[in-house]
């Protein structure tokens, strides 16, 4: 064990310090690398605190357009109009990513108790310094994303209960508030679910010396087999079919202008007090439409130039996963590939760098569900300080993932010092 390690395990292993790392690793993707910036390359900063373009998103409500994907929140807020001015949005939005860090907190050190002087350290100073994790919810501030792992947390924390059915609530209620969490979430919540229906309560070992990758059944406890796992999908399902099937906006685009256009609440709340199209026309494609509007964006948003970085660092995520796994004896299961399916929605949406970012999160509360696991089973975690950590806590050097290019920060400052133009 290396002194720098050492120091981190013993430092930033305790559960005050581990809230303050990712506390402050907020407040630094919000504006913290802009000041940085600004001392780099003389930029000037100018402070906001606003949701910019998302403010959009906030006014989807069920009450004035019917029932809209995204239109939960909306709904909420809508008997609200305090809440909905521009300090209400942007008061919201750091209310929930607060909410999302002491729920994550309280997550993460109870899944690293097995480890809390040998890895807990490391382990949360990967979450505050990877670009992909608090570093980027506080710079895309303002985005339902943080509504997704506040529900996926809590689904977390009720699986671990048992609570099939109770974890299915926020599970529902986070697809209508963004579809995305079809392919965000749901999938590893219902790969950590199959083992319980599977065998009515089995668990799953996953050591290969101990169990060869088997599942192990325990005696039922009167719970038919499947009943748990229906009872913690039938509520997404119906969510997903309900957005599916009703969720595109019974008016046209030139009527949703027009409504928005002559919101007072939301011209007063918007950026430059303007309607911003593409934000709008989202209530009105359709999947094909979707698919259509992202080849579009791909030329757009350089993506042959940004989509080769960011999968290039995605791949040590992969790897610092992947070690973790086979460190602690464990195979490659169902978990650890559902982490991956925020991936797919590359192909219908063109936050393709946002994409990467929520999969990484992703490896990261599999690793710490795998802790959990392992010191269940009475294992200690092997919790690695290799090359991979090494590089994906350096990266934070880069700047945080964004859903327009791979590392904005980056390329600001390449762009003002070299020579050469760059197609960023």
């Amino acid at each position: 064990m290396t002194v720098m390690r050492q120091i981190i395990d013993r430092w930033l292993g305790r559960p005050g310090a581990v809230l303050a790392l990712f506390l402050v690793s907020l407040l630094c993707g919000w504006h913290g690398f802009d000041l940085l910036l600004r001392a780099i390359t003389g930029r000037p900063f100018h402070f906001q605190f606003t949701v910019n373009l998302r403010t959009t998103q906030y006014f989807f409500n069920y009450q004035d357009l019917g029932f809209v994907k995204r239109g939960l929140i909306g709904t909420c807020l809508h008997p609200f109009p305090g809440l909905t001015t521009r300090f209400g949005i942007a008061a919201l939005s750091w209310f929930l990513l607060l909410l999302f860090a002491v729920l994550f907190w309280r997550f993460f050190i109870s899944s690293t108790e097995a480890v809390a002087q040998n890895g807990r350290g490391v382990l949360a100073l990967l979450c505050a310094t990877i670009p992909a994790f608090f570093l980027r919810l506080g710079y895309d501030f303002g985005r339902f994303d943080v509504v997704d792992l506040i529900a996926a947390v809590v689904c977390f924390n009720l699986l671990a209960g048992s609570r099939w059915f109770l974890a299915s609530i926020p599970a529902a209620l986070a697809i209508l508030v963004h579809e995305d969490f079809i392919l965000f979430e749901l999938p590893l919540i219902a790969a950590l679910a199959i083992p319980a229906a599977a065998g009515a309560g089995a668990s799953f070992s996953g050591r290969r010396a101990e169990a060869k990758c088997q599942w192990v059944p325990i005696p039922p406890a009167g719970v038919p087999p499947l009943r748990s796992w229906a009872a913690l999908l039938a509520l997404p399902a119906a969510a997903t079919l309900l957005v599916g099937i009703c969720g595109r906006s019974r008016m046209d685009v030139r009527q949703l202008m027009n409504y928005f256009a002559s919101n007072k609440a939301f011209l007063a709340a918007a950026p430059g007090g303007e309607v911003n199209v593409n934000e709008v026309t989202v209530l009105t494609r359709t999947l094909w439409d979707n698919f259509l509007f992202n080849g579009r964006m791909f030329v757009e948003k350089r993506a042959s130039f940004h989509i080769p970085i960011i999968l290039a660092w995605f791949w040590f995520a992969v790897r610092y996963a992947g070690g973790f796994y086979k460190r602690n004896g464990l195979a490659i299961d169902l978990p650890f590939y559902t982490a991956l399916t925020p991936l797919l929605l590359a192909l219908v949406g063109f936050d393709y760098y946002r994409w990467v970012a929520m999969a990484a999160v992703n490896l990261v509360f599999v690793m710490l569900l795998k802790c959990r696991q392992l010191a269940k089973d009475g294992a200690a975690p092997v919790i690695a300080w290799d090359l991979n950590a090494k590089v994906l806590m350096g990266s934070a050097l880069l700047g945080p993932i964004s859903n327009t290019k791979s590392f904005p920060y980056l390329f600001l400052v390449l762009d003002k010092f070299s020579p050469w133009p760059i197609p960023w």
